[in-house]
C-alpha cells in the first residue's frame, strides 16, 4: 500500500517545477527641490517587504499585490528617519519564486526599496537659516 503513494510523491516531485524571476528599477518620476538649501539629506535608508502565497487546487491563500509589498517596503524604508518626506535615487528590488505542483501551488514574493531620504525645509526652518 505504500508503494503506490511513495511513487505518487516520486512523479508529483519530477514533473513540478521551480520557477525564479529577479529585476531591479529605478524609479525616475521624482520632483525634487532646485536649490540643495531647501532640503536635508538625511541618509541610505532600505526595506524588505515579503508576502508568502499558496494555492490548493484553484483557492488562493494569503499573499499580497505588487503595489502593496511596494507601499509596504517604502513605508517601511520612510520611517526609519523622523520627518522624511520621501526618497530620492530610489531603486526597487522584486524577487519571486513559484513552485507550481499539481494540487499544490506556492508563491514567494519580495520587494526591497533602497534610496536616500530626504527632507523638505518648511518656511520655518528657511527663515531660522537666514536669519542666523
Amino acid at each position: 500500500m505504500k508503494k503506490p503513494i511513495y511513487l505518487l510523491f516520486a512523479i508529483i516531485f519530477f514533473l513540478s517545477s521551480c520557477v525564479t524571476s529577479k529585476g531591479k528599477m529605478i524609479a525616475h518620476n521624482q520632483v525634487m527641490p532646485s536649490e540643495r538649501s531647501s532640503y536635508t539629506v538625511l541618509g541610505e535608508t532600505s526595506a524588505v517587504s515579503a508576502a508568502p502565497k499558496f494555492w490548493v487546487l484553484f483557492i488562493p491563500f494569503g499573499g499580497s499585490s505588487d503595489q502593496g509589498l511596494y507601499d509596504r517596503a517604502y513605508k517601511k524604508a520612510t520611517k526609519e528617519f523622523k520627518g522624511v518626506n520621501g526618497l530620492m535615487s530610489e531603486q526597487i528590488e522584486y524577487k519571486k519564486v513559484k513552485v507550481p505542483l499539481l494540487l499544490f501551488t506556492f508563491v514567494y514574493k519580495q520587494v526591497k526599496v533602497t534610496g536616500v531620504a530626504y527632507h523638505i525645509k518648511n518656511d520655518v526652518e528657511l527663515t531660522d537659516k537666514s536669519t542666523n
